[in-house]
């Protein structure tokens, strides 16, 4: 690997945190370290540790060991102490009945004082210290290929589940699908992303010099290299997804693995809240407030957001999170400390520490009415889970005779399951708080404080109260409320994530090109582009190759139209609105609507319907049935409109494309200048580059039709004794719809026309004249046939200057 990566590339192996060390058997007669020889190796740059090893021992209840150690599993000092004690350090458990009753048996080495060997954890000693195997329960005089401090350590993987005590053991991870799916020891499953992002700032607190709290020699610096034990710039987190969040996990229908997100590993959507503590602290920073955060310990909590929308003192941005998450701010010696109502006694009042009252009562203890206490309580706030919408959460007492109720807002951006959390919690405590107690002390208790718990006897029950007031008087009187620890040690409720549909995004669209003989704007419109695209993101953007690159040459705002038949639209009759005929279309979107005559003549039902020539027809709709989704029939037809009426004697299958001509449908190149041209275009949404795989790529040719003269009408022959005279009347393609002049104009640089005689299929003669009556000449019709024809074949042009000969009239014509 180093020949091919080269020698600057720093190459090791990721081993687990129960496999980087000493491998041993037979109790501990027999000590291997199979991995030195590739920590030692020159080609090995690195020792790397997937590191998932427990901090943590905790459980329900005040009563077990870590809670002798630490007033909340969540205290930042107490784990970061816990990477060099506690389990796979000072002691492990032999069994799971040993765990399940906290029976630790000691880490020790008796025969040569070493126990770092034994301790998983214990990084520093194995760093350290040279190697040496035991076999038969004696140790090898010599080492192996490991040199103390030789390397640095680098963290390959770190990472807690963010899961109720996910500190108990970090390797655990929930997964249906996977067979080593489980919860750690002690947890009650529920999502905890405080538990996860305490776990990630004890590990880089511990071995990151330059970090608030990091404990000098708790990451040694070697003498061989100069640097430190663990290279803090090499302590890689475990799982950052490149899947962008929150469409993982809210999109469960396109990622399988969604539902493990919740009490996953991942830091992606979780990194972006903040441990209340650190939150409280930076309120207070801002507000000119000395930084307590060192004073938080006992604050807990985490908050994806929180909005202070406008000036606020420091009490006034703090008091709805004091309320929210059951904490207090009180003044203590000149500056202010917060503390939990999940704070451990700071002592437990003997009744030698009381004094009586004048009535010889030790205690006063007041219940308020329920009727004084909210039946419900009820809150809206910013849901973190479903774009940041304003939610609401309630909480409500089974049991009781309140009716009261209370309602609050919050600027919190929370989770569904976290406010309903705080809400049952904040109700469990104001009842609990109903009760207060009135007792004093001895003078010399001057340590208690406002906002101090302690324990006390009532009725022959141990009972904790918060201090809330203190009066001194020759003796300390104290006012305290009920407080019960255990509520807010509570896992959040399970509620189901409402998983979320994946964006709509465009795909390649749909691109019609249409060459027409309709004569619009001017210069006239050659060339007609329609696009259509679910879902329409903002529109299309139309590029044309220029040489070697693209320019932008205008943009589809709007979706056309566009469907496809489902049945044959066979030929009809041209220039009446035809009754018999109908075809069946499915439109991609949109709906056509029946319409007046009027406004059929007019054009607004106009569509253009592709036969199999690749010609497009064009013709109105009076009415337009809807018959199946998205399925309409259209009727009352009138067809070949646009110069093109020879095409209404055509079939076209079931499958043409077919586009209403509206507005949506845009001019793509007119005048003379672009007739005959080929032209490439790249169409695709608006919002990406042209290179983009929804792009579509179009070859179209630009033809004449717009330009080409329509075909004459009402041809009639006469003879003569000059000949045949053949009559007809001219149409129009500009400005002809007017009734009130003599003639329509002409639209032409000048009148001409080309006539051609046919003998069956051979073209016999071709006439020429500049006004709608030709001669064909006796002579002539001699020479071609022979004798005197009873009929004639014809086919009738007018000329363009520009496009040349226009639409034919084909008629076969009996001379009178």
């Amino acid at each position: 690997v180093k020949a091919l990566l080269g020698a600057g590339t720093k190459i090791s192996y990721a081993a687990d945190w129960t496999e980087y060390g000493a491998h041993v058997l037979g109790g501990g007669a027999e000590v291997r370290f199979p991995l030195d020889p590739v920590w030692g190796s020159p080609n090995v740059d690195f020792v790397g540790l997937d590191v998932y090893w427990p901090l943590s021992d905790w459980r329900d209840g005040p009563a077990h060991l870590d809670a002798q150690e630490a007033v909340s599993i969540y205290d930042r000092d107490y784990l970061a102490r816990r990477h060099a004690s506690g389990e796979a350090y000072d002691w492990y458990y032999a069994s799971d009945a040993d765990r399940i009753a906290q029976l630790r048996t000691p880490i020790t080495d008796g025969a040569y004082g070493k126990p770092w060997v034994f301790r998983a954890k214990d990084i520093a000693g194995w760093w350290g210290n040279a190697h040496r195997e035991r076999v038969g329960g004696v140790e090898l005089a010599a080492a192996t290929a490991w040199l103390p401090a030789s390397k640095p350590i680098w963290f390959t993987e770190i990472g807690c589940p963010a899961i109720d005590r996910g500190a108990n053991a970090p390797n655990f991870f929930v997964d249906a699908k996977s067979s080593s799916s489980g919860v750690p020891p002690f947890s009650r499953g529920a999502r905890d992303d405080l538990m996860q992002a305490r776990m990630l700032e004890a590990t880089l607190t511990r071995y990151d010099a330059s970090l608030p709290g990091f404990v000098a020699g708790a990451n040694p610096v070697s003498g061989v290299y100069g640097g430190p034990m663990v290279d803090p710039a090499r302590i890689h987190i475990w799982a950052w997804d490149a899947r962008p969040y929150p469409a993982f996990p809210n999109q469960s229908s396109v990622w399988a693995d969604s539902a493990n997100w919740e009490t996953g590993h991942w830091i992606t959507g979780r990194i972006e809240g903040l441990p209340l503590d650190r939150l409280v602290a930076q309120i207070l920073s801002d507000s000119g407030v000395p930084n307590v955060a060192a004073q938080l310990p006992q604050v807990t909590g985490f908050v994806d957001g929180y909005v202070l929308d406008r000036t606020l003192s420091a009490r006034g941005a703090l008091e709805p999170l004091c309320a929210l998450y059951g904490f207090d701010g009180v003044i203590s010696g000149g500056t202010i400390r917060f503390a939990g109502r999940a704070a451990r006694p700071v002592r437990a009042l003997a009744q030698a520490d009381l004094v009586a009252n004048k009535e010889g009562r030790y205690v006063e203890l007041t219940r308020a009415q329920e009727s004084e206490l909210p039946h419900e309580l009820a809150t809206s706030f910013v849901d973190a889970e479903h774009d940041y919408r304003t939610a609401n959460v309630y909480s409500r007492r089974i049991e009781g005779f309140s009716r009261r109720q209370s309602h609050g807002e919050f600027s919190a951006v929370l989770r569904r399951a976290q406010a309903q959390q705080l809400m049952d919690v904040w109700l469990q405590d104001l009842w609990i708080a109903r009760e207060t107690i009135q007792f004093s002390v001895r003078p010399s208790l001057m340590d208690l404080e406002i906002g101090d718990a302690v324990t006390l006897s009532v009725a022959g029950v141990q009972r904790q109260f918060l201090i809330q007031k203190i009066t001194d008087a020759g003796e300390r009187r104290i006012s305290a409320r009920a407080i019960e620890p255990t509520l807010f040690d509570r896992p959040l409720p399970t509620l189901a994530r409402i998983p979320a549909l994946p964006p709509r995004l465009s795909g390649p669209p749909r691109i019609l090109v249409l060459d027409l003989a309709l004569s619009r704007d001017t210069p006239e419109t050659l060339q007609y582009v329609a696009g259509f695209a679910d879902p329409w993101n903002g529109g299309l953007a139309i590029w044309r190759q220029n040489g070697g690159t693209y320019d932008l040459v205008r943009l589809l705002e709007r979706p056309a139209l566009i469907g496809d038949t489902q049945t044959t639209l066979g030929p009809g009759p041209t220039g009446r609105i035809d009754y018999a005929s109908s075809v069946t279309v499915r439109f991609a979107s949109g709906a056509p609507a029946s319409v007046s005559d009027v406004e059929m003549l007019n054009g607004k039902t106009a569509c253009a319907v592709r036969g199999t020539d690749g010609a497009w027809e064009v013709f109105s709709f009076g009415r337009a049935d809807l018959v199946a989704d998205k399925t309409y029939t259209l009727s009352r037809l009138l067809r070949g409109l646009g110069g093109e009426d020879m095409l209404a004697n055509r079939s076209v299958a079931a499958g043409a494309p077919l586009v209403l001509l509206d507005s949506a449908v845009v001019p793509l190149a007119s005048g003379l200048g672009s007739m005959g041209t080929t032209t490439r275009l790249r169409i695709g949404p608006a919002e990406r580059d042209y290179t983009d795989a929804a792009y579509v790529e179009v070859l179209g040719t630009v033809s004449a039709k717009a330009l080409k003269p329509y075909a004459p009408v009402r041809a009639v022959t006469q003879r003569s004794a000059a000949g045949v005279t053949i009559r007809f009347l001219r149409c129009g393609r500009l400005a002809s719809d007017a009734w009130e002049p003599l003639d329509i104009p002409l639209g032409e640089d000048a009148e001409a026309y080309d006539i051609e005689v046919y003998g069956g299929a051979v073209l016999k003669r071709t006439l020429t004249g500049a006004s709608p009556q030709v001669l064909y000449a006796s002579a002539d019709e001699l020479a071609d046939f022979g004798a005197a024809q009873s009929s004639l074949s014809l086919k009738i042009y007018q000329k363009s200057a520009a496009a040349g000969r226009g639409f034919p009239l084909t008629v076969s014509l009996p001379v009178t």
